[in-house]
């Protein structure tokens, strides 16, 4: 007998636990699931436009260098 009040005790602290984590404003494994996988299909365009920036900065930095020589 104390043994199925323990169960139900349990049970219930962990039903009204994940309820309350809604509340919190914590993500559901849906929107955790959108979110990785927009992450993912992003990820490209994403690195390029961090490549062509790298660029420019290096372009740039090479054409102040060649400022500072003359």
């Amino acid at each position: 007998m104390k043994t199925g009040k323990i169960v139900l005790a349990l049970l219930a602290f962990t039903l009204l636990a994940s309820c309350s984590k809604g509340e919190q404003g914590q993500k559901g494994s849906s929107e955790i699931m959108k979110d990785y996988t927009k992450t993912l299909s992003t990820a490209p365009e994403k690195a390029e436009k961090a490549a062509d920036a790298a660029e420019q900065r290096d372009s740039k930095m090479i054409d102040a260098i060649k400022e500072l020589d003359k």
